[in-house]
């Protein structure tokens, strides 16, 4: 029905999900009886509608659930029937343009709807505006505007073959099935007549924020546009119509993003339920019609105005389109200024839904960044844990197969040599493990020591083997290893310094710096021999060179950095200052404190200082 106020629910189509939020405030529904009692009692100070006792109520003609609709008869002067009239009712609270004009009035009103008078819009014939302050016997606010009953439908009854426009809203366009669109030539001029309406409101600076095919009434084969008070009284949109348009908003103005939704659904027989068509349906569409929405919808060819499409292919040469001129709408100051307020709120309104709208499309950018940089991390993370993984597997597999091949010397008599051998080959000589070269644990007794090293004698010693060389310079290491272990003392320094070793060897932040062995040699460590640990040992742990030595070696021996006490100094020197700073100003702050009590005292007092006399007894003043 073209008196509708909204439009079929999405098809299902590739769409740009956008938020769907309402600026406004809660309006508050008016009840259906209370609408039946505000139209009736409408007719009833108007002879010229006469109130219809049996299907005058239209449920559910539109989707705005705030909006009440009636069907009365209008008659004659002789009180004959002659048409029908649609009564549309919608609260106050709805309208933004009866919150801002506080001297709107149902004249002003009536005048300026009234006015509208074109062949391509639908006219209004009366218009009730009931405010808060009204004296009428009106229970409630509200406005109500009537408008001839168009029999035959609106734009999209005929484009889903509904040939009853009374039926609800829900059941006429429920199952959605499409239709296949309308022939070239009648799209050609619908679109052309809707065109000029549109250009006939914008001549008055009306911009039209409710067209759709449900708006636009065909009567007797003319298309018109219907419910041009809902811009005026500026009414919210639909807020999924509206999520389709404020995307392009900022380029291309809302009533003609309207049109070219509308022009999409009289081609296509579908709603365009997404931002911008798709290049697969527009080439589909006849070449011309494809034109005009690339125009609207994708920016090709010139700036998009009223005058620019109606120079394009599909609306130069629209047959059946009388092209004599068309009468002007005529407002006078009044209207101007109503026009002129109401646009200026829609256009507010929807500069905020656009600001809202870069808002989300920034805290989405920004979620995508961020979530595209943790993934980065996360694979990152990933690659250098598999990296590690791997090197974990190589060692551990090079220490598996070393094992191995140690177990498969097990059963030759010279296993006990094999695992000697490997551990030297394994350890240089500055740095060897003597636990490793007599195949030992660090917690092994003297006893498992001596135990270990007569084994090892017997089957490395020259006079047993012979000329072999290599075993001959194993049995030279394990004679070492057995020194150092088999003796208390230098098996305590050997852990301690081996372990040291071990942990700081290999890099450069060792607590001794980077001792090469030449540094080692230059401080009295000759051939390996720590003078300290002699000293100490035979003349006294007091004894020793640096003075320093307690008897063992330290594990965080050297640790201590100049740097460290360097800072301790400079906080300790930083802490003085500020106390003595604390004890100036107090100082001073009593010094002024006991001069002012003074000042005080002596203002009190009245005294005043006495003029110098000299010695004839004179007063110098």
């Amino acid at each position: 029905m073209g008196q509708a106020e909204s439009a079929p629910a999405a098809i299902a189509r590739p769409t740009t999900k956008v938020t769907e939020t309402n600026l406004g405030a809660p309006v508050e529904d008016m009840s259906l009886s209370t609408a039946i009692l505000f139209a009736r009692k409408f007719t009833q100070r108007h002879p010229l509608f006469a109130w219809r006792e049996d299907e005058h109520l239209l449920r559910g003609m539109g989707c705005r659930a705030l909006k009440h609709s009636f069907v009365v008869d209008f008659t004659d002067l002789s009180g004959a029937s002659s048409a029908c009239v649609l009564l549309s009712l919608v609260p106050t609270q709805a309208s933004l343009l009866c919150h801002q004009s506080t001297s709107l009035t149902t004249y002003k009103l009536k005048a300026l709807l009234v006015a509208l008078k074109h062949p391509y819009l639908l006219p209004v014939l009366d218009v009730h505006y009931a405010n808060d302050t009204a004296t009428e016997s009106m229970q409630r606010p509200g406005i109500l505007v009537a408008q001839p009953f168009v029999s035959a439908g609106s734009l999209k009854d005929l484009l889903y073959h509904k040939a009853n426009p009374r039926q609800p809203y829900t059941t006429k366009y429920a199952l959605q099935r499409m239709s296949g669109g309308l022939p070239r030539a009648q799209v050609a001029r619908y679109g052309r007549q809707i065109l000029l309406g549109l250009d006939a409101l914008r001549s008055k600076g009306i911009v039209c924020e409710h067209l759709k095919t449900s708006n636009v009434l065909l009567d007797n084969g003319v298309a018109r546009i219907g419910d041009v008070y809902n811009s005026v009284l500026g009414l919210e949109r639909e807020p999924r119509w509206r999520a389709w348009t404020v995307p392009l908003e900022a380029e291309v103005d809302i009533d003609l993003l309207l049109f070219g939704h509308c022009l999409y659904e009289m081609a296509c027989g579908q709603e365009l339920a997404a931002v911008v068509p798709s290049e697969e349906i527009l080439t589909e569409l006849h070449p011309e019609i494809a034109h005009v929405l690339r125009v609207i919808f994708m920016a090709e060819g010139p700036d998009v105005s009223v005058e620019s499409l109606m120079e394009l292919p599909l609306f130069a040469v629209a047959n059946g389109i009388n092209d004599t001129p068309l009468p002007a709408l005529r407002l006078d100051s009044q209207m101007k200024t109503i026009i002129k307020t109401s646009m200026r709120i829609n256009q507010a309104r929807r500069h905020a839904y656009r600001v809202q709208f870069d808002e989300l499309q920034a805290v989405a950018e920004a979620r995508r960044q961020a979530e595209a940089s943790h993934d980065d991390k996360l694979k990152g993370h990933s690659q250098r844990a598999r990296a590690l993984v791997a090197k974990k597997t190589m060692k551990r597999s090079r220490n598996r197969c070393h094992l191995t091949g140690i177990r498969m010397l097990a059963g030759h008599p010279d296993a006990e040599i094999a695992v000697c051998l490997a551990a030297s080959s394994q350890q240089p000589s500055p740095g060897m493990d003597y636990y490793r070269v007599m195949n030992l644990t660090r917690t092994a007794t003297q006893k498992e020591i001596k135990r270990a090293y007569l084994q090892l004698a017997r089957q490395l010693h020259p006079d047993v083997t012979g000329n072999d060389l290599e075993k001959a310079a194993l049995f030279k290491k394990v004679s070492e290893a057995n020194s150092v272990l088999s003796d208390p003392v230098k098996r305590a320094e050997y852990d301690n310094r081996f372990s040291y070793q071990r942990g700081n060897a290999e890099t450069q932040y060792s607590p001794r710096g980077q001792t090469t062995q030449r540094a080692a040699n230059s401080q009295g460590r000759h051939y390996g021999i720590n003078e300290d640990v002699w000293y100490a040992h035979h003349y006294g742990v007091h004894a020793s060179r640096t003075s320093r030595w307690t008897g063992k070696i330290h594990m965080n021996y050297g640790s201590h950095i100049p740097e460290e006490m360097m800072e301790a100094q400079m906080e300790n020197i930083r802490r003085q200052e500020a106390t003595n700073r604390i004890q100036n100003g107090y100082m001073l702050r009593r010094e002024l404190r006991l001069k002012k009590q003074a000042e005080e005292k002596l203002r009190a007092a009245g005294a005043s200082p006495q003029p110098k006399a000299d010695d004839d007894g004179c007063c110098i003043s």
